[in-house]
């Protein structure tokens, strides 16, 4: 995803725990878009929204491959063990 030029769409604010490096890359690399006239906040809600795009993806695998039947029984994504249907 490229660098977002500066940018007035709205926006909400969220709360969100990271290690303590991480807000300070964060701190520094807004600190350096603001120089180059880079919107930070809109840049990085787009790679957040395309890692979200990937969580959904991978979880929905996840989801697809738990649903699976084996000869009529559900296998345990955990154990692998089959199931029997109630």
């Amino acid at each position: 995803m490229a660098l977002v030029k500066l940018t007035h769409n709205e926006t909400v604010t969220i709360n969100l725990r990271v290690p303590l490096p991480v807000k300070q890359e964060m701190v520094a690399l807004r600190k350096l878009a603001d120089k180059y006239d880079v919107d930070f906040t809109a840049t990085l809600a787009g790679h957040v929204a395309n890692a979200l795009r990937a969580i959904r993806t991978e979880i929905e695998a996840l989801d697809k491959k738990s649903s699976q039947h084996v000869n009529g029984a559900v296998v345990n994504q955990k154990d692998d063990a089959p199931k029997s249907n109630p």
